[in-house]
């Protein structure tokens, strides 16, 4: 376990609460839940997109290196 992975669970959490909230407050039909719940995702689904963006940023992958033999190795 990371050291971000109890983070990630509280924002979650605090994510579900806010559109469980969100529903119950405007008490929608089935029609309008269902569009608000495909908004939701789509709207998390890019915040973790441009989470994952900057991490891989921040933390390059690893690239395979030359030896003198000619065999890949990573560093």
């Amino acid at each position: 376990m990371s050291e971000f992975d109890s983070l990630r669970i509280v924002y979650l959490l605090a994510a579900l609460g806010l559109m469980l909230g969100t529903w119950r407050v405007h008490r929608l039909g089935s029609r309008r839940t269902l569009v608000m719940v495909l908004a939701w995702i789509c709207i998390f689904m890019i915040a973790g997109g441009i989470a994952a963006y900057i991490d891989e940023w921040v933390h390059p992958a690893a690239v395979p290196a030359t030896s003198p033999g000619g065999e890949s190795n990573f560093t």
